[in-house]
């Protein structure tokens, strides 16, 4: 059958349904479905239990305040062994994530001004796009090369520099 209820419901034990259709109204601000307490200072955890996985491996959870190092934090979370996490745009994956990596499916897009870290937090090895046509390495947070396409087209080394092996360099010096 089916239940209609025109105001809130507030289940403060196990709830067990089929299929659930929640709206909140035409309000740009109406909450149409909330799990779990807005009051929650550890945490919130959401399961997904589906006939494909016969236990509980994956999880959306939301960190409350009284968390620790993870407060504020929202993890999704697929703990089932040798299984992904992948987002999916018209019908297509294009980010899949696994144990080992982040695999993209096409191009990755980094706005003028931003950095590709390399070393995580340290913020010290990067390369960065600073205005349109000119790319910069940063290693250990000093600026080491520099290429530049323009209508002198250049490519700058900004310390002093050893060779491995042989450098060929065609033109003039």
């Amino acid at each position: 059958g089916t239940l209609v209820v025109s105001n809130d419901i507030t289940a403060t034990g196990d709830l067990s349904v089929r299929n659930i259709t929640a709206t909140g109204g035409t309000s740009a601000t109406a909450t149409p479905l909330t799990i779990g307490s807005s009051s929650q200072t550890s945490y919130t955890l959401q399961q997904f239990k589906t006939s494909a996985h016969d236990t509980n491996n994956a999880y959306l959870i939301a960190y409350g305040s009284s968390h620790g190092s993870q407060a504020g934090n929202f993890a999704m979370k697929n703990t089932l062994s040798g299984k992904n996490i992948f987002f999916e745009v018209d019908g297509a994956s294009r980010l899949t994530l696994d144990s080992a990596k982040a695999t993209f499916a096409n191009n990755i897009s980094i706005p003028t001004g931003s950095h590709l870290f390399f070393d995580g937090a340290g913020n010290s090895t990067y390369i960065s796009e600073d205005i349109a046509d000119r790319l910069r390495f940063f290693v250990g947070g000093q600026e080491f090369m520099r290429f530049t396409e323009s209508t002198s087209d250049t490519a700058s080394i900004f310390k002093p520099t050893t060779f491995s092996s042989d450098v060929t360099v065609e033109g003039n010096l």
